[in-house]
């Protein structure tokens, strides 16, 4: 195969097209009427109050923790399986940054890990929880959502990978905000809706919602005319109409962008049935809870030839390429002196060294999967 099979890809069709032509001619190209449109569309879908669209999932993650006023010697808990952007924003403000291990059948962080951290931390105070729904699937937010109200703090969903999921055994999707104070989103290329780059921030309180369509414009109240004031200092985290009516168009298709992904998840189950004592997906179980952004393989490293680093450089000369979600946030340098406990990470050590993200995406289609999975199969039959 010639062409290159990526971890992710974004689908842009004709409907895409067009409405970014007609965005493109509106007479104002920031701030108009397809921002407000696609806040409203996720909000209708979703069944959340308040939606904000901003730049980015980091933007997001930003404008959230601005809004409570997160500031030095907060204590804050983090997935250690995540993307680094919430330690990013945290450590910028100074807080106190504490990562919980996580599960070792889901890899996220439920209600036992994040305890576990507050007890050998010795936290008597809690400013902000993280929750992480690794690849797609919000598995433990309604368990988590009790030490939210156990220790009065404030929790947010990092839901990046799950716009179009739901919670499991529920109707209720993913961004309704009725598990947490906040859920964020990300429009970024490779997730199932883009608007090129992109975020979103869902909650269901006024004051937080009020306060972060300020700081989305550097922390500007009160337009009247000419006149305006500034309370707090922010940023420009504006998103442009260009950005929001691709999302819009796209926004359409999620149903259909998300059963595709289903199929393809269990295209590679059924591919891979014979390899079951060497790999399997993870939460498979959540099939149809799982808004399938990530399809993560866990391969059984206790066999001494299922090196990881192995098996990636063989997929890329095969021109498959996967990726890690994510190395543990911890292991970088610039967190390292937040290990204080080195043996608390026993599962999220587990995850880097087993786990790969695998090819899904709209466009990927049958013919591809099982060219991916012939060649995993292959690799294993040598």
């Amino acid at each position: 195969m010639n062409k290159i099979l990526n971890y992710g890809r974004q689908f842009v069709d004709n409907h895409d097209q067009v409405y970014l032509s007609k965005a493109l001619k509106s007479k104002i190209l920031t701030g108009g009427k397809y921002v407000n449109q696609l806040e409203s569309v996720i909000s209708n879908k979703i069944k959340c109050k308040y939606v904000v669209s901003c730049n980015s999932g980091t933007s997001g993650i930003y404008l959230a923790l601005s809004s409570i006023n997160l500031k030095k010697g907060d204590n804050v808990i983090i997935p250690a399986i995540n993307f680094a952007a919430a330690a990013n924003i945290c450590k910028l403000k100074g807080a106190n940054i504490f990562f919980s291990d996580v599960n070792e059948l889901t890899f996220q962080s439920g209600k036992s890990e994040i305890e576990d951290c507050i007890k050998k931390n010795k936290l008597n105070s809690i400013k902000v929880i993280f929750t992480m729904h690794l690849g797609g699937p919000a598995i433990h937010q309604r368990e988590v959502y009790e030490l939210k109200k156990k220790y009065n703090c404030i929790l947010i969903e990092d839901a990046c990978h799950a716009l179009g999921a739901k919670y499991p055994n529920s109707n209720l999707y993913v961004g309704s905000s009725k598990y947490s104070d906040f859920s964020i989103f990300s429009l970024h290329p490779v997730k199932s809706v883009t608007s090129g780059e992109g975020g979103l921030v869902c909650t269901n309180k006024k004051t937080f919602f009020k306060s972060m369509l300020s700081l989305r414009s550097h922390g500007i109240i009160n337009r009247k005319d000419i006149s305006y004031d500034i309370v707090n200092s922010s940023l420009n985290f504006r998103i442009s109409d260009l950005n929001c009516a691709l999302a819009v168009s796209q926004f359409k298709k999620i149903d259909k962008f998300i059963f595709r992904r289903k199929q393809i998840v269990l295209r590679y189950q059924k591919k891979l049935k014979n390899l079951e004592k060497y790999l399997k997906i993870i939460n498979l179980k959540y099939l149809n809870y799982s808004a399938w952004h990530l399809l993560i393989i866990k391969f059984d490293v206790k066999n001494s030839f299922l090196n990881l680093n192995k098996i990636f450089n063989y997929l890329k000369k095969n021109n498959i390429i996967c990726q890690q979600h994510y190395i543990p946030t911890y292991k970088f340098k610039v967190f390292k002196m937040l290990n204080k406990h080195k043996n608390s990470f026993n599962n999220s050590e587990k995850y880097h060294i087993s786990c790969l993200s695998f090819p899904i995406y709209y466009s990927l289609s049958n013919k591809d999967v099982d060219y991916i999975c012939d060649k995993l199969t292959k690799k294993f039959k040598t």
